[in-house]
């Protein structure tokens, strides 16, 4: 038995129907003829006779139900990715991708850098410390990472040397220093010990204000240091090579 299709007729074992029709469905070439209703359909090699165009009716529409479903399935499975990867963006980087400082008014700025440094600090953070030395140096020093979720948010250095000792904090909004206390022991080992604190407030990585103790002073080539020596610790996270990182200016 063969079968043709050739401008709109239907050509059976040479025999011609009038009024044929095509219906493609995925992998399926269904041609249809109302006259007599012989219904045929093909599937990649071969083609199978179905006849009454009852038969034909019912596989059309179990076809497109079947098709509908694919569609609804795939539909499913593409929000449930999107789903998935939003989630994974959110465990990357909790912070999102916005900066921290939205305003040229710099008591908005300094505002919105405190209420960050105070909302990190509220938090429960996973931490990781490690030791490390330097001859010369630092003795005893020390490097914690703070983490939300996945992402840095905080970094506490210590060490000493001599007779005297400190302690370095930098803060993160994605991946961004923001703001740094930095508080200095020190004196000779007879005589008056002196503590000196700082405040660094970053914007841009530029330096946008600068305490000491508790009083607002002009920016210093320290707040620069400050900002480079911050995203090297960044960096020393991987490589877990501290002294390069804060012995090596």
């Amino acid at each position: 038995m063969s079968f043709f299709y050739i401008n709109g007729y239907f050509i059976c074992n040479n025999k011609f129907y009038r009024q044929s029709i095509l219906v493609y469905i995925e992998n399926y070439k269904f041609i249809y003829s109302i006259e007599p209703g012989l219904i045929s359909y093909k599937q990649n090699t071969g083609l199978i006779r179905l006849n009454p165009v009852i038969k034909f009716q019912r596989t059309l529409k179990s076809l497109i139900i079947y098709k509908m479903k694919l569609q609804l399935l795939s539909l499913i499975l593409t929000l449930n990715i999107s789903l998935q990867l939003n989630a994974q963006t959110k465990q990357v980087n909790p912070q999102g991708n916005k900066p921290l400082v939205q305003t040229s008014s710099l008591n908005s700025a300094v505002k919105a850098i405190r209420e960050e440094y105070n909302r990190i600090n509220s938090l429960s953070l996973k931490s990781e410390k490690f030791k490390y030395e330097a001859e010369g140096c630092v003795e005893d020093g020390t490097v914690s990472y703070f983490k939300e979720g996945n992402v840095i948010v905080k970094v506490i250095e210590t060490g000493s040397i001599g007779d005297g000792s400190w302690i370095n904090q930098y803060y993160y909004h994605s991946g961004k220093i923001f703001f740094s206390y930095e508080k200095i022991v020190g004196g000779p080992a007879i005589g008056k010990v002196t503590t000196t604190e700082r405040r660094y407030y970053i914007q841009d990585d530029k330096p946008l204000q600068q305490m000491e103790d508790k009083k607002i002073v002009k920016a210093d080539a320290r707040a620069l240091e400050i900002i480079q020596t911050a995203y090297k610790l960044l960096k020393a996270y991987k490589t877990k090579d501290f002294a390069a990182a804060l012995c090596n200016p």
